[in-house]
């Protein structure tokens, strides 16, 4: 219940700082990670924000490293995401920061539901 009430402070919480990535090496295996899913809002350099029907946008830090990236189940760039794209992703939180460990997008949809 604390992790559950810990998570919704986060993603209600404004833009969040990123830090270097985790020096824990299981970080970005997934295991543990949280679940999200949305549509593109907005992408830049080092960070991804969905957009969720009926709930909260969030934002999540982009590892050029570590984060995987797929769009239409290929290997894509952060830079491949454009506004509108359905996103399914995984993410963790590190201290304050929630840093996505995979994110899987599909284009040409309508939207998330």
């Amino acid at each position: 219940m604390v992790r559950f009430l810990s998570l919704i402070a986060l993603i209600a919480a404004p833009s969040l700082a990123f830090a270097d990535p985790p020096d824990n090496p299981d970080f970005y295996n997934g295991k543990d990670a949280f679940e999200v899913q949305g549509t593109v809002a907005e992408v830049d350099d080092d960070d991804i924000t969905l957009r969720r029907e009926g709930l909260p946008r969030i934002e999540m830090e982009v590892s050029k490293s570590h984060t995987k990236i797929t769009l239409n189940g290929k290997e894509a760039k952060l830079r491949d995401l454009t506004p509108g794209t359905e996103v399914r992703a995984n993410f963790q939180i590190d201290g304050d920061d929630i840093v996505a460990v995979k994110i899987d997008a599909k284009s040409g949809g309508s939207g998330s539901k």
